[in-house]
């Protein structure tokens, strides 16, 4: 436990007067205000750990809350070693002190922060307890990552915690993907002999060994480990056979099944026809390199194929199709390196615009990007990212997704389209710039400010991209 060490001075110390199984644990305070000439204030804890490539692990942690008014802010993430915040190794989006399992392989019923929200809610009522929390995640391409417990620019009131008996350990089975034909590669290590399917069976998290001859070989187990509730949004997309995507089926199948019979879904609406396909802050994919039906150049170029493998039977049934920019837009998620995606999204020879780089993530030509590059961020950055995204999507249809709880997100987008008009005049090719509409977008399902920003829209230069008011 001690090797896990403050990086911050104020509000973490080793307590030797409270312990899970020893004398002591480590205790963490939030700032009760900012420091001097800091906009921002963190108390957290860091290890660097030492990992083996492409292998699962747990690091299990006990916690004992003591008076808080945040107990939501406490979070657990594991970041790549090079600290880049677009590309954690774990880090869950809606549960910040992550997901656990069960000692069978399941997913627990709740999130670990729900779990330790009603934990503190106790404690509060005057049953203070230690509970064992757990996440399970995988190290990648990784040999070293950085692990953080903190609590982020939480200020008000108090809120103490205590963090004993850290463990982190390889894993066997976990979440496994399977899909009745390869799930499952067991060597033994001595000589790589590989066992055959009647060798064993896997039973959850249990590997039950057949062949006496292997019962007691060292042995080494290969399969697909889900990253479900280890980050945010589509947990991931795989390749299943080279043609069908998997990962989409519970998004697609009901609707576009129907579609390889030369039928419309019912769920494709509109005249004409469109279908708002789900791509979105897609966090792993590119992983089965194995598998000839599945290899392709890179990550974009396998984000493109199964895309494309969707929208041309949509086509074909004379269905428009739409999607989020943020999976093809080097301005937010088609970068380098993002989360745990297995190479770059950058679409190769792309320099001025989509439809200007190679084909290897290729749409539709006629597909709408529903932009919502920045969503409420009001920096000056967001501004330039806007821009810049409508730009590099000029060539296609455009829906312009604004708001996400602010409404000066309005004006913010109003002006970077009006920038990039500007903008576009300077590159000398002709106007291109295709808007199709504006969007009321948010997280919660807020329409209070829809009015006024109805109001805004109708009264702006753009009042055309908005439907008219009701007489």
């Amino acid at each position: 436990m001690d090797a896990f060490q403050p990086t911050y001075g104020a509000g973490v110390e080793i307590d030797p007067t409270v312990g899970h199984e020893s004398a002591r644990a480590m205790r963490m305070q939030s700032w009760r205000a900012l420091p001097a000439g800091k906009t921002w204030a963190a108390s957290r804890l860091y290890r660097k750990l030492t990992l083996k490539p492409h292998t699962a692990y747990q690091i299990s942690f006990w916690l004992k809350p003591g008076a808080m008014t945040k107990p939501e802010k406490l979070q657990f993430f594991i970041q790549t070693a090079d600290g880049r915040p677009d590309a954690p190794l774990y880090r869950h989006a809606s549960q910040g002190l992550g997901w656990g399992s069960t000692p069978d392989g399941n997913w627990n019923a709740e999130g670990n922060t729900t779990k330790f929200v009603a934990q503190a809610k106790a404690a509060a009522a005057g049953n203070p307890t230690w509970q064992q929390y757990n996440v399970q995640f995988n190290s990648g391409n990784f040999t070293e990552a950085h692990a953080y417990f903190g609590m982020y620019n939480v200020i008000e009131g108090a809120n103490t915690v205590w963090i004993d008996d850290i463990k982190l350990e390889e894993i066997g089975i976990t979440h496994p993907v399977e899909r009745g034909q390869g799930d499952y590669v067991v060597t033994r290590t001595s000589d790589g002999k590989v066992l055959t399917s009647t060798d064993y069976t896997v039973n959850g998290a249990t590997l039950t060994i057949h062949n006496k001859d292997m019962a007691n070989a060292d042995l080494k187990v290969a399969w697909r480990q889900s990253p479900s509730r280890m980050f945010k949004g589509v947990a991931a997309v795989a390749c299943d056979g080279g043609d069908f995507y998997r990962v989409q089926e519970n998004y697609y199948a009901n609707a576009i099944a129907p579609l390889f019979n030369n039928q419309i879904p019912k769920v494709v609406t509109g005249s004409p026809k469109k279908y708002f396909m789900y791509y979105d802050e897609i966090p792993v994919l590119n992983w089965e390199q194995n598998d000839a039906r599945c290899s392709r150049r890179s990550a974009g170029d396998y984000l493109g194929h199964m895309v494309r493998g969707v929208q041309n039977p949509l086509e074909n049934a004379g269905v428009e199709t739409l999607t989020w920019n943020d999976m093809f837009d080097p301005n937010m998620n088609a970068i380098a390196r993002y989360y745990q995606v297995n190479g770059s999204l950058l679409k190769t020879g792309a320099t001025t615009s989509f439809k200007s780089g190679n084909a290897d993530i290729d749409l539709h030509p006629d597909t709408v990007i529903v932009n919502w590059t920045g969503g409420e961020e009001l920096t000056e950055a967001a501004q330039t990212k806007r821009r810049e995204s409508l730009l590099y999507f000029r060539e296609y249809p455009q829906v312009i997704a604004l708001y996400y709880e602010k409404k000066d997100t309005t004006t913010a987008w109003l002006n970077a389209l009006t920038a990039a008009y500007e903008k576009e005049k300077t590159l000398g090719t002709p106007t291109s710039l295709k808007i199709d509409g504006i969007m009321y977008t948010t997280w919660f399902n807020n329409y209070g400010d829809l009015a006024a920003v109805a109001e805004q829209i109708r009264k702006s230069p753009y009042a055309k991209y908005w439907p008219k008011a009701q007489q």
